[in-house]
Order: C-alpha cells, then sequence, then structure tokens
C-alpha cells in the first residue's frame, strides 16, 4: 500500500460529498471562532449567522442516516422474536471460519427479518446475521465471499474498538481545548466534539469496511465481493457512500488489482 493512500482516502473522503464537507466546515469555523472577541462588531454578527446556519445545515444533512439507523436498529430488535435467527451451518462457511482463525469464536446465522437488508456482525458478541433473501439471490461462492467480509470484522474488531476511542479522544481534547480560548464555552465546545468525533468515527468506519475487503478477499478471491458490489450498484440510484460505508465504486476499484494476485488455496 502506498504510503500516501491515508492522504488519498482523505481527499476520497470530503470529495463532492456535501455532507461531511458541511461537518468540517463547522470544525474549522469553531478554531476560527477562538478569535471570536478580536474581531469588529460585523464580523461578529456575520460570523454568528453563519455558524447557526452551518449547525442546522449539518443536522439537517445528518438527520437522514440518524432516522433510517434508528428505525433499522428498533425494527431489528423488536421483531427478533418473530423472525428469530437460525443458525446456519456449513461446511464450507466452517472451514472458512478455520482457515481464517475465528472457529469458536463466531456463530452464523440466517434471518427473514425485513429490518435486516444486509449482513451485519455484532461486535460485541462475534455472531454475523445473514438476510435470507440474500442466500435464496446470491451464488454460494459470492455468500462465502461477504462471509469473509464479515470475519474479518471479527478478527479486527479490538483494533476498530481502538480507532474509535482515539477518534474520539481526540475530538474531545480538540474541544476542551478551543473552549479554554474562546468565552463561547458550551457552544464551541460541543459543536467541535461532535462534528469531528462524527467525522473522524465515520472516516475510520470506512477504513475498517476497505481494511475488511481486503482482507476476506485474501482468503476467497476478490472476485465474488466484487460480483456482489456490481451487482447493488446497479440497484441503488446513488452510489455515494454512507456514513459508515465507502462507495461500492470505490470499493470495487480497491478489489480490481487483487484479482491478478494468485488464487487463494483452497
Amino acid at each position: 500500500m502506498s504510503k500516501f493512500s491515508l492522504f488519498k482516502e482523505l481527499a476520497d473522503f470530503f470529495s463532492f460529498k456535501a455532507r461531511r464537507l458541511i461537518l468540517l466546515a463547522l470544525v474549522v469555523a469553531s478554531v476560527a471562532g477562538t478569535f471570536y472577541w478580536h474581531w469588529p462588531a460585523i464580523a461578529r454578527l456575520l460570523f454568528t449567522f453563519g455558524y447557526v446556519a452551518l449547525i442546522v445545515l449539518a443536522i439537517e444533512s445528518q438527520a437522514g442516516y440518524f432516522v433510517d439507523f434508528t428505525k433499522a436498529a428498533v425494527g431489528t430488535f423488536l421483531f427478533s422474536r418473530r423472525y428469530k435467527p437460525v443458525p446456519l451451518s456449513d461446511p464450507e462457511v466452517d472451514a472458512l471460519a478455520r482457515k481464517m482463525g475465528v472457529r469458536g469464536r463466531v456463530k452464523v446465522y440466517s434471518t427473514d427479518n425485513p429490518w435486516v437488508r444486509g449482513p451485519f456482525t455484532n461486535g460485541f458478541t462475534s455472531r454475523v446475521y445473514l438476510p435470507l433473501s440474500w442466500i435464496r439471490s446470491f451464488p454460494k461462492p459470492e455468500i462465502i465471499a461477504v462471509l469473509a467480509h464479515e470475519f474479518s470484522h471479527v478478527t479486527r474488531r479490538l483494533r476498530f474498538a481502538l480507532e474509535l476511542t482515539l477518534a474520539a479522544a481526540f475530538a474531545y481534547g480538540l474541544a476542551t481545548f478551543l473552549s479554554m480560548l474562546t468565552v463561547t464555552l458550551l457552544l464551541v465546545f460541543e459543536v467541535t466534539q461532535i462534528s469531528l468525533a462524527f467525522l473522524l468515527a465515520s472516516f475510520v468506519s470506512w477504513r475498517n469496511e476497505y481494511r475488511a475487503d481486503r482482507e476476506g478477499a485474501r482468503f476467497t478471491g476478490p472476485e465474488g465481493l466484487i460480483s456482489v458490489f456490481e451487482f447493488w450498484k446497479n440497484k441503488i440510484s446513488r452510489d455515494d457512500g454512507s456514513e459508515t460505508h465507502p462507495p461500492l465504486s470505490n470499493r470495487i476499484k480497491k478489489l480490481e488489482p487483487l484479482l491478478d494476485e494468485p488464487k487463494p488455496p483452497q
């Protein structure tokens, strides 16, 4: 991996993504706002209106994500008894778990809960949930490739948790530092901490998904994941990613160079 890849990923993370640029603008404005009382009155007035406008835009731009996330989480919980997950027992899945070193630490379940729209891993229990609709729609090799991605989340969950903790700590530290430089303590502290923490957590989550893609492809080859990503990319109207997952087109591009590497042993 190129030593400049982190900067490339940062550039990609912010490129043409209005909702992330709004949060970044809020952080920059918070830093600039530490000089608030040194400005002339007209500049302070303009800054206040602009700052409040950025806060409103940030709330509005992120509202959709939080509403969708809350609906999915609540729906999954409320219907968990009605659509009880069923353990998925399969020799190929067990072989993959052994090969990736997660056997005994991970259990795979299939579910027909309508609120579970895609595979996901419970980071606390290491349980992997796979929608029944996916099992019926995708060929076995592609399902195995998807599970390799999810197993990679299990093997890297401690690193991911550490990175999220560092992101939150950095956001808190910067907010505290800025609050020491200005009398607008509460506003600067809260806005900076929330905006920066959300940005950093989102970026860390993106990198975690890229790593899981690469790690899973090491064990199953990249073809299965690429095929699944291409299928969903053609089904959606916009491919700009979410707060937790990068755009499918980007993930495909990062996997394509692995097509030329030797096939993993079966």
